[in-house]
């Protein structure tokens, strides 16, 4: 399919990285663009079979009006600090990693709200009440699945500590973060927040402008906790029969290690859908296990607020709905959603799957009547909500009852399309399979459904069917060696690569971020709109995000196929049972942790500093020949007993001055030299003047130790034998120093040094995170990374030669690893990120950038890189570094062999 067909043909009809300005309408039987951006709202479904009601959020319309306009103007009525986060944030040169529209709109959302919004604007966000009283202030982020809301997190977090404590602790910022998430899955990944983690996003995304600035985020305070940590019986130990805690006590249990006893702290509700009031008006006796965790949740946090006062709380959700009490109320949206990029935003972008549902078949149909016209729809649309099936997936049978004829049939044509991408997916080498989806209703379906499949029951491919390919989810992940399984589904390691087959009660919870779900089957009840997109939520992440059509900026699309998911939209236009062009999966780009021998260390240069010295020089010519005799220096005595006028020589004894070792030797140069530059201060020479002796005397000693050995020392060569030389020069070493002391020259000089980031010295390859890309990818052998991504035939041709070099020892294409070096072009500060960090077998690393045309600005990035390697050179620590352009014509084997001549080593 050429890239004019893929336009033609694809839903994605804006850039990630741009404020959308066209939306898809339904025309007729197809999908066409209208221009403008779609407005913010939801569509609230009255029945399962109407086209529902569009309810506009007109706040969140009016605010990306004002936002649009201020961030014309340059963002006025902030502190300096936020206009350089934002400048820096908005600068797609400044970093190696570029922001997508959405996740800008909405940190620039929380911002304007925090730092400009009028009383107007800010008394229209609605309120999260208790028995109508106004409770602790929220706001919420709907950003679609793939949005990177844990990206924008990291933005507020860097926004609020940095303004704290350079704009005066001013009371508009909070310097302490309680981060609350919906499972230990969410926790843990949530630890990328921590400034001094692994893999912290902070660096992975270069959040702050400079590396000042960075250090200042690492002692902030972040707490993380799982939602049941907010439970009373949690912070009770089980033997205690004492009533319940006081809200200070209950707060001071939870935060007391992390935060002290001031509050100035705000919280972050990740997956905020699931914190929410429950109506107690129906006079429900018992909570369902959702609403128990949304009480448990909003309880906690009113007792935190009671007790400490939370600044503001910090929703982020796809989904921000409070659900329906009971079949007759519709979901409710959060009041106070303030920024909305939904689901249909994220697929025009192309920031998730398209999803393909069922738009027609032959066979099972039934008639329903919409806007008083009959229509024709295919019974896989909704295949539980058939009674015959709901009957029979509702009843208890054993594992071995077959399947409805519907369910088999749903089966049958998702495993034609699973079928096809793994064969492609297999042809290509790639490490994982393409995954189905099932959520069903109960235990009893999925152990039916697993019987169906592990006994090859089912019309389906036989590679769908290997039961250690199926993994079985029965209830929420309670066990480690469960979690860690689902977890790592979609990823190349020994517990999820093979999985292929997932069976599900429920929707699977949050944290599920395989990306390699390519169908979906729901088999049970889907009572809202909010459940339909949430269970299509778990197969809408992207393999990649680097994969654009040819020539524009628009994403490829990548597709996940979906039955019995009612959701009231048609998201494409086609047949489901039609086979068209499989999507191939991204490459997995991974550490190889058992090429441990690979490892390439890069200094993390905090600041290039720079500076003056005092390079002191002897002029070898200019300076006399200096005579010294041995005729008054006496290295040997013999002693004799005496009585008259003779000494017996046979009762003698020898006495030597031992002769100077060489460390001694060393030693008694020091020691002069020391002492000349003490004796010379009143008067000193002018290269004494405006230097430490720390500064200079290691140059001084040099100076004397190149004289010594210059052959301008003249001596009675008669006398000299063994190391009697030695003795002589110490004897006479002051006399030696005062000569060379007035032929020293000096000179200053500029020069370059380095300041390190403290926390982290340096950049291991060892640290880059897991990423995926649909480019042509190159397996490597002597890299510490799995695969090179070619960006260009030069390149490509350039990592083929480094693996076959001899003297290469390791290399590393530089692509996530975190390595950049800042520059200026034209007074704007860019990023330059080097292609090619290579390590020589002589201990030289050598950075090789691949260039066809060289530019101006490929000028200034050479400039600034050969200021780096100065500095690192300079600070020792880090070997010999150097630096070379290939650019086809000189080949990288002649660079190589140049830099492994020990004459060039500078």
């Amino acid at each position: 399919m050429t890239s004019e067909d893929t336009l033609k043909n694809s839903l994605i009809i804006n850039s990630p990285y741009e404020e959308p300005t066209r939306h898809m309408v339904y025309q007729g039987k197809t999908y066409v663009p209208a221009d403008g951006r779609r407005k913010a709202g939801y569509t609230f479904m009255h029945s399962g079979n109407d086209q529902g009601t569009f309810y506009e959020l007109e706040l969140v319309n009016e605010l990306r009006a004002l936002i649009k306009d201020w961030r014309a103007n340059g963002y006025p009525h902030t502190t300096p600090v936020t206009r350089e986060l934002l400048t820096h944030w908005n600068n797609p040169n400044a970093r190696m990693n570029r922001f997508f529209f959405c996740q800008l709109e909405a940190i620039e959302t929380l911002i304007y709200l925090n730092e400009v919004a009028d009383d107007y604007i800010l008394k229209r966000i609605g309120t999260d009440s208790l028995h109508g009283e106004r409770v602790f202030d929220r706001v919420c982020t709907k950003l679609c699945t793939g949005g990177g809301k844990t990206i924008v997190m990291a933005m507020l977090i860097a926004y609020m500590v940095l303004n704290r404590k350079l704009s005066h602790k001013d009371s508009k910022f909070a310097e302490h973060i309680l981060i609350i998430a919906p499972n230990l899955t969410v926790a843990d990944r949530l630890k990328v927040l921590k400034p001094t983690a692994d893999n912290n996003y902070y660096d992975r995304f270069e959040i702050v402008p400079d590396k000042i600035q960075r250090s200042i985020l690492n002692p902030t305070k972040i707490l993380i906790l799982n939602w049941q940590k907010l439970s009373s019986e949690e912070s009770k130990p089980a033997v205690d029969t004492r009533p319940p805690k006081s809200d200070s006590a209950f707060a001071n249990d939870l935060l007391k290690s992390t935060f002290n006893s001031a509050g100035n702290f705000l919280v972050i509700n990740d997956e905020a859908h699931h914190a929410y009031r429950i109506d107690r008006s129906n006079k429900k006796s018992k909570l369902s296990d959702d609403e128990n965790e949304a009480t448990v949740w909003i309880t906690g946090l009113d007792r935190i607020d009671r007790a400490r006062k939370i600044f503001r709380c910090y929703d982020f959700s796809a989904t921000p709905f409070t659900p329906g009490t009971n079949k007759s109320d519709a979901d409710k949206l959060f009041s106070w959603i303030v920024s909305d990029f939904g689901l249909y935003d994220g697929i025009e972008a192309g920031l998730v799957k398209t999803p393909r549902m069922i738009h027609s078949s032959d066979g099972a149909k039934k008639f329903f009547e919409s806007h008083n016209e009959l229509k024709m729809q295919s019974k896989l649309f909704h295949i539980y909500a058939e009674s015959d099936v709901k009957k029979n997936l509702d009843s208890k049978q054993d594992e071995s009852a077959e399947l409805p004829n519907l369910v088999q049939n749903a089966y049958e044509l998702l495993s034609i399309l699973w079928k096809e991408r793994f064969d492609d997916w297999k042809t290509k080498n790639f490490e994982v399979p393409p995954v189905m989806i099932t959520v069903a209703n109960n235990t009893a379906t999925t152990a039916r459904i697993k019987y169906a499949f592990d006994h090859h029951i089912l019309n389906v491919p036989e590679e769908l069917c290997e039961p250690d390919s199926t993994l079985r989810i029965d209830s929420k992940i309670v066990t480690d060696e469960l979690r860690k399984k689902v977890d790592s589904v979609g990823k190349e390691n020994d517990d999820g690569k093979k999985i292929r087959n997932v069976i599900s009660v429920g929707m699977l919870s949050e944290g599920w971020d395989a990306r390699n779900v390519t169908q979906i089957l729901g088999l049970r009840a889907f009572s809202s709109q909010l459940l339909c997109e949430q269970v299509l939520g778990r197969g809408l992440r992207r393999m990649s995000y680097d994969d654009f059509i040819d020539g524009t900026e628009l994403l490829n699309p990548e597709f996940v196929d979906v039955l019995g998911i009612p959701m009231n939209m048609l998201l494409i236009d086609t047949n489901i049972s039609s086979h068209s062009k499989p999507t191939p999966p991204g490459q997995e780009i991974k550490v190889i942790k058992t090429r441990r021998e690979f490892e390439i260390n890069i200094p993390n240069v905090f600041r290039i500093d720079h500076d003056w010295k005092m390079i002191l020089s002897l002029n070898l010519e200019k300076i006399p020949e200096l005579f010294l005799s041995m005729n008054d220096t006496i290295t040997q005595a013999t002693f004799a007993p005496v009585l008259d006028d003779g000494t017996d020589e046979n009762r003698s004894i020898i006495v030597n001055i031992d002769s100077f070792n060489s460390k001694r030797f060393q030693t008694i140069i020091f020691d002069v030299v020391n002492q000349v530059f003490d004796e010379t201060i009143s008067n000193p020479k002018s290269w004494q003047k405006s230097y430490t002796k720390f500064h200079l005397l290691g140059q001084i000693i040099n100076l004397v130790e190149i004289f010594i050995d210059s052959g301008k020392i003249k001596t009675d060569d008669a006398y000299i034998t063994g190391d009697n030389w030695k003795i002589l020069y110490a004897k006479r070493m002051r006399q030696i120093v005062l000569h060379v002391w007035d032929y020293i020259e000096g000179t200053e000089h500029e020069y370059d040094y380095l300041t390190l980031d403290e926390h982290r010295r340096v950049i291991s390859t060892s640290d880059m995170p897991t990423w995926y890309s649909r480019k042509k990818c190159l397996p490597t052998t002597k890299s510490h990374i799995s695969h090179m991504v070619c960006d260009s035939s030069l390149e490509e041709k350039t990592a083929r030669m480094l693996d076959k070099n001899t003297h290469v020892k390791a290399w590393v294409k530089n692509d996530h690893i975190g390595f950049s070096i800042t520059y200026f072009f034209q007074g704007q500060a860019h990023k330059y990120i080097p292609d090619f960090v290579v390590l020589l077998d002589n201990g030289m690393h050598l950075i090789i950038e691949t260039k066809g045309e060289i530019r101006d600005m490929d000028k200034a990035k050479r400039k600034f890189l050969q200021r780096w390697i100065s500095a690192v050179n300079y600070e020792r620590d880090f070997g010999l570094w150097a630096e070379e352009m290939s650019s086809g014509l000189r080949d990288v084997d002649t660079i190589i062999e140049h830099f492994v001549d020990s004459k060039n080593i500078q």
